[in-house]
């Protein structure tokens, strides 16, 4: 392990060595809070003040807590089962998984996301009784208000019934029903006071129907994860606990984000010995629209008067020039700070000695302002600023279009992070357009829009050619037939390209009502060629390609949610649901994260959260952009109901000031404000308050800055930057295997992430995995097992005394389990559905006959250390012996082996190295047996590794990551592994026969 102390500064030491009790860490911008999260977790794992297991981190993103774990992994040069790393969100989802049944939640329980909740109350419609939430002319258009209502009064922990509670105390005596048959209209302030209590009960009323209708079909929507946890550690005093006993050190990323029902679980979460550490900063909370608490920071030290402050101010980003503006702004935030509210002080000083500047300058247009951020980006990338190091940072999406358009005209490699959703990216417009043209041919627009796809695509003549004939035919369609049987001036590889892409319509269409949406969009992608184009492109390290290849992914990602949630998962439905997210508002999510490339960065500063570049440019900074004015909720909730503690002050401004404050601390080496005194509006605009309080001279944007600059042909063309698409910082036995197979299928499948058919074989198995681990957990709980952590249960040995579910029981958990995907036909998918009822009542029978045994471990999963490889796995099950010995079974519902060859035999020697090597499983005892248990017919397979075979494989998985990491992905072609390779038909190395 790395000397976990060495280069830490006295601050950050005492944050990371800090023994027990409440910390409150203050980490300024660029202090390094992540270094000081990931060190302390692997100090006290070090030093054996926690193990790894009693240690919970909970983050905000997945990203975050990507990131986080990763870091500790490659601090901890040991192996380990399990370090809770999280978000909020997906600790609660774990711990309802494995409790909600005490607080009578369904189990399982499906998560739905917005739209999804959108979609369930326009089918409930009826029965929310709504009045003056259901204009006329749009009946749902409230609807989208009212889950976003919802959502917040779980932020503040409002249940239904306190809401119920409320609306019929605001209504006392008062008759609402005369009122509402005058259809709410207001003629005096008396009416006014009624229309509010009317509107009250309605919307109390609609929220007890809507957490109804979610409990009915078996559901909870995000804010219900923390409502529900949080009501569960209330309810049930033995489970909070057994948590505190488990988690006995909890760490909290980014506390100034927390929201009311955050705050109040972690308060719960915690034990006697109070032993949590939050990191954050006040002065960096900028999320009040999505229900951030900024109390919570001021509250921690009242709530836990023992708490020791450690305040990060080293500062290893900004020039001290930029610091003490950035300052000098925040300030203006007073009394409503921690510095003024605890006496800490929380001014930065650069920890690195180096030149920086802050300006202002104002351009008479925003053209000559977009004009004048281009002109000098270009300058100062000739000093020597590489262009990824410079971003453009504006406080909404909308003000960045100049920006674009500028330099595109100065040939300015940029890369824009845009708000649209992943339904608007230039991919899933095209592959909805697909499914559309398959629905019907004479769809014009889309299937306009398929013949633009590059496999498709005409030259300009033959698109000229096509245009002479399309004012004659009612159809595009029409047209495309009529090119090819007309005699017209179309070339013969415009023909050619149009006889394929109609081909293609005809025979995917055939298919549209009898094959799952995903099969039939990836099947026409990979025969137009359009896969195999991207896949060549993505090689050359094409920025664009990769782009589309991650939107394609994230786009797959939403058929695959769509696909567990409709039995009939047709191109017609999920073409439906598309249309419902977009109808809801909703654009389908982001797509996935894009690679940072040698550009210049375009984004909002709530997109820069996090990021840092040398030189810095925030634009458009003038009253009603930035500061922009106040916006409320659609439907606020009461403040009556609010529990959150309101500080003083002008909470709106103060927040546009934080968000200021973060834009300033981004930069490195210089910071550039713009502003522009006419946006073309009829009224000039006033400079932002902002560049007052940053007490810089403004200067006047000079030359022809101010003009729109022509466009002409010697302007130098925008550059294309490349990209190379980052290595996994840790390896499966799957990823290893994949490589072994064919490194040109390694890197189609896990770097590239090209997605594929699914194979029923794999949900068929994902099923019965997810089946048997519920099976076995009731088993636990039947025999009232010990939790010896949140997901994990110890169990006794074998014995005829033990209780278990009935078969019918492990049936019904096997109808609650199924899921759908991949299955070709319904009498595919009703096939395999009979045969894994046979091998679970087979598998029933076969325990009744040999004796049921508790299970000491389900699902564990576990991370170990090869030399300096990181490799993690979940084993499916760990028995104990009555001597202490431990069984390990891997279940298999392929076809039964009858003998085992060494590479048969690899992915229990991973599973027989991690309970080697993780001291929680090496302290259950010593590994007696590793077994793979064939559902099909009852069969097993079972040996043990030798330590000359442990050893062999070890070596074999460093060979393989070095190769992985010199980034060869050399094909490995042979007619067997090609034809039954996901990636044959976009290869060009592949041998069939």
């Amino acid at each position: 392990m790395p000397n976990l102390l060495e280069n830490l500064n006295d601050e950050q030491h005492a944050a990371v060595t800090h023994t027990s009790g409440p910390l409150l860490i203050i980490a300024g911008a660029g202090t390094g809070k992540t270094t000081v999260l990931t060190h302390r977790i692997a100090h006290l794992i070090e030093q054996g003040m926690a193990k790894p297991e009693e240690i919970v981190a909970l983050t905000f993103t997945e990203k975050a807590a990507r990131e986080m774990s990763d870091r500790v992994d490659r601090l901890l040069n040991t192996s380990y089962t399990s370090i809770t790393i999280a978000t909020f969100h997906a600790f609660c989802q774990q711990l309802l998984e494995r409790y909600g049944l005490d607080i009578g939640l369904p189990a399982p329980f499906r998560l739905l996301t917005p739209p999804e909740c959108w979609r369930l109350m326009k089918e409930n419609f009826e029965r929310f009784n709504l009045d003056y939430y259901r204009p006329l002319a749009t009946p749902t258009r409230f609807l989208q208000g009212l889950i976003q209502h919802f959502s917040r009064c779980k932020d503040e922990l409002i249940l239904p019934e306190e809401y119920l509670h409320y609306a019929t105390e605001l209504q006392g005596d008062t008759d609402l029903a005369e009122f509402t048959r005058k259809k709410m209209r207001v003629g005096s302030a008396d009416d006014e006071r009624i229309l509010e209590i009317a509107k009250t009960k309605e919307i109390a009323d609609a929220y007890h129907v809507y957490q109804a209708i979610l409990l009915e079909h078996h559901a909870l929507d995000f804010g219900d994860l923390l409502l529900y946890a949080h009501h569960l550690l209330e309810m049930r005093p033995n489970v909070t606990r057994a948590l505190q006993e488990q988690h006995r050190f909890i760490l909290v990323d980014e506390f100034q984000d927390t929201n009311w029902a955050q705050y109040q679980l972690l308060r719960k979460l915690v034990n006697d010995e109070a032993n949590i550490a939050v990191v954050g900063d006040d002065d960096q909370s900028i999320y009040k629209w999505r229900g951030a608490a900024i109390s919570n920071v001021l509250q921690f030290t009242k709530d836990f008067p023992q708490t020791r402050t450690v305040a990060l101010t080293a500062n290893y980003r900004s020039a001290q020039p930029i610091l003490d503006r950035a300052y000098a702004v925040i300030q203006r935030n007073n009394p409503n700070r921690l510095e003024v509210q605890i006496g800490v002080s929380k001014q930065l000083r650069a920890a690195r000695t180096h030149d920086g500047t802050v300006a202002h300058v104002n351009a008479a247009t925003g053209e000559g302002e977009a004009a004048f951020v281009a002109t000098r980006i270009r300058a100062l990338h000739e000093e020597g600023a590489p262009w990824g190091e410079m971003a453009v940072l504006a406080r909404a999406h909308s003000h960045l279009d100049s920006f674009v358009q500028a330099l595109e005209r100065h040939g300015i490699p940029y890369q824009y992070h845009a708000a649209t959703g992943l339904l608007k990216t230039p991919f899933a417009v095209t592959a909805l357009a697909i499914l559309r043209a398959l629905m019907s041919y004479y769809d014009n627009t889309a299937l306009y829009r398929v013949t633009q796809m590059p496999p498709f695509r005409l030259n300009p003549d033959d698109h000229a050619a096509l245009l002479s004939f399309e004012r004659r035919e009612t159809t595009y369609y029409d047209t495309l037939n009529r090119a090819l049987t007309s005699g017209a001036a179309v070339s013969d590889d415009g023909k050619a390209r149009i006889t394929r892409l109609l081909q293609l319509i005809r025979s995917h269409a055939a298919r549209i009502h009898d094959e799952p949406a995903g099969v039939i969009l990836l099947s026409f992608l990979e025969e137009s060629g359009y896969l195999k184009q991207l896949a060549d492109s993505s090689h050359k390290q094409d920025a664009v390609a990769i782009e589309t290849l991650l939107h394609l992914q994230t786009f797959f990602d939403l058929i695959e949610q769509f696909c567990a949630t409709y039995p009939e998962p047709t191109v017609r439905a999920f073409v439906a649901y598309v249309d419902d997210l977009l109808e809801s508002g909703d654009e389908g999510g982001a797509p996935r994260p894009l690679l940072v490339l040698d550009a210049v960065q375009l984004l909002t500063i709530h997109g820069a959260k996090g990021l840092e570049f040398q030189h810095v440019f925030v634009v458009n900074l003038v009253e009603r952009r930035f500061p922009t004015d106040a916006r409320h909720d659609a439907i606020p909730v009461p403040d009556a109901l609010v529990k959150e503690t309101i500080p003083p002050g002008d909470h709106h401004l103060e927040e546009e000031r934080r968000l200021f404050y973060v834009a300033l601390t981004r930069a490195k080496i210089s910071v550039t404000a713009t502003s522009a005194t006419s946006y073309g509006g009829a009224r000039d605009k006033k400079v932002s308050r902002f560049i007052e309080e940053l007490g810089v001279e403004s200067t006047s944007a000079s030359g022809g800055s101010n003009q729109k600059p022509a466009i002409t042909a010697a302007a130098p063309p925008v550059e294309r930057a490349a990209a190379a698409l980052p290595l996994p910082t840790h390896f499966s036995f799957s990823q290893l295997k994949a490589y072994e197979t064919c490194p040109l299928q390694y890197k189609f499948a896990h770097i590239l992430h090209i997605p594929t058919f699914g194979k029923p074989s794999f949900t068929f198995g994902q099923t019965m995995h997810r089946t048997l681990q519920r099976f076995y957990e009731r088993v636990q709980a039947l025999n009232s097992v010990t939790q010896q952590n949140l997901f994990v249960a110890p169990a006794g040995a074998a014995s005829k005394e033990i209780r278990v579910p009935s078969c019918d029981e492990l049936l019904d958990i096997y109808a609650q389990s199924w899921a759908d995907e991949w299955y070709g036909s319904k009498k595919q998918r009703d096939t395999y559905f009979e045969e894994g009822k046979r091998m679970l009542r087979d598998f029933f029978e076969q325990q009744e006959t040999a004796g049921w045994r508790v299970p000491r471990l389900l699902e564990r999963g576990f991370t170990i250390r090869i030399n300096r490889v990181t490799v993690r796995g979940r084993i499916d099950r760990i028995d104990q012996t009555a001597d202490g010995g431990l069984v390990i079974i891997d279940y298999k519902t392929g076809k039964p082996k009858t003998a085992l060859d060494t590479d048969d035999k690899e992915q229990l020697y991973l599973y027989h190295i991690a309970a080697n090597e993780v001291p929680e499983l090496r302290a259950l005892g010593q590994t007696v047996e590793l077994t793979f248990y064939y559902l099909e017919d009852g069969s097993r397979q079972s040996f043990i590794g030798t330590p000359e075979a442990l050893e062999r494989y070890k070596q074999k998985v460093l060979t393989t990551v070095q190769r992985i990491e010199a980034r060869d992905f050399a094909p490995d072609p042979g007619p067997f592994k090609c034809r039954t390779c996901d990636f044959r038909d976009i290869c060009e190395f592949r041998q069939l026969s």
